[in-house]
């Protein structure tokens, strides 16, 4: 008869044995992991984002939340009001960074041919509005002594500026523009005709890029794409004008019908976390700390980023 004592002894072995020959099997570096390495995500993140991020998302904070969590960054740029549109008619966003709340207010709310998008959104940082162009240009040689908008009104330099009808961008340009020209009535039937001429309207990726290659001389843009594209600019300023409010104000939040939500609150928590807020003091964004939250349903994982 086989001893019972020896038979217990025997299979607690196998078990130590089996038990020790897992541990390390999921800790040797073929595994592809260590017993302290947090869980990873995978998959798209798809991020519907302002253009006048283009080189923000691309160069830092995209590759970077790849490494970070394990998702991909999968970024969408244009005019924040063509986003906005695409995002209504149907086109699958996990997460919409807009430069304008307008944009925002426009998902919130139902229409006829389409569901809310949102029920809220946060704002987390503000730009303002900047006349950029290239250092060592003969804009840049003018602009010591002239005003930016003598620049403007001048036809030997060719300046630009975004589509009011969709980018927030233009619009704030526009208002900046007109409130000049009701302060400078030297200038103000050429910088009128500039607010309602068609010729000068460009995408707002395509912009920095004409004037990079010379194609313009000039543009307006918030600062934070001017910094990022390594243009010199000036700030709108004019004697006795207050033009304090023409500045962008950055949104962000996870759709309705997000497919990943899982992959937008980590998108959300990396941006807004110490990683990506370390990208946007570098880049000169004016962060909202907290951010301002309109609406409701904060999703509570993404808290620490945007306490609701």
């Amino acid at each position: 008869m086989a001893n019972p004592l020896r038979t217990r002894v025997a299979v607690l072995s196998v078990v130590l044995l089996a038990v020790g020959a897992a541990c390390s099997t999921s800790n040797s570096p073929s595994s592809g992991g260590t017993p302290s390495s947090p869980a990873m995500g995978h998959g798209p993140v798809n991020v519907y984002y302002a253009g006048s991020l283009a080189a923000l998302m691309t160069n830092q904070v995209g590759p970077e939340f790849k490494v970070a969590t394990g998702y991909t960054f999968n970024g969408t740029p244009g005019d924040s009001g063509s986003l906005a549109n695409e995002i209504l008619a149907g086109q699958a966003a996990d997460v919409f960074i807009s430069a304008s709340p307008a944009k925002n207010a426009g998902l919130m709310t139902a229409t006829a041919t389409s569901a809310a998008k949102e029920t809220w959104y946060a704002t987390w940082a503000t730009s303002p509005v900047v006349f950029a162009f290239q250092s060592g240009s003969t804009v840049s040689t003018t602009l010591e002594s002239t005003p930016w908008y003598q620049v403007l009104t001048n036809t030997k330099f060719r300046v630009g500026r975004t589509d009011p009808a969709s980018d927030p961008t233009a619009v704030l340009a526009d208002q900046a523009v007109t409130m000049t020209a009701a302060a400078v009535p030297a200038q103000a039937a050429a910088l009128n005709a500039f607010v309602s001429s068609t010729s000068n309207k460009y995408g707002e990726t395509a912009l920095p890029a004409e004037i990079e290659s010379s194609q313009l001389d000039a543009g307006f843009m918030y600062q934070v794409e001017a910094k990022q594209q390594g243009l010199a600019y000036v700030p709108l300023t004019v004697p006795g004008v207050d033009l304090s409010k023409i500045h962008a104000s950055y949104t962000i939040s996870i759709l309705k019908d997000a497919p990943d939500q899982a992959g937008a609150e980590a998108f959300v928590n990396y941006l807004l976390g110490s990683p990506g807020l370390a990208f946007l003091n570098a880049d000169g964004f004016t962060l909202v700390t907290p951010p301002a939250v309109t609406g409701t349903g904060v999703p509570a994982g993404i808290s620490s980023a945007i306490p609701s």
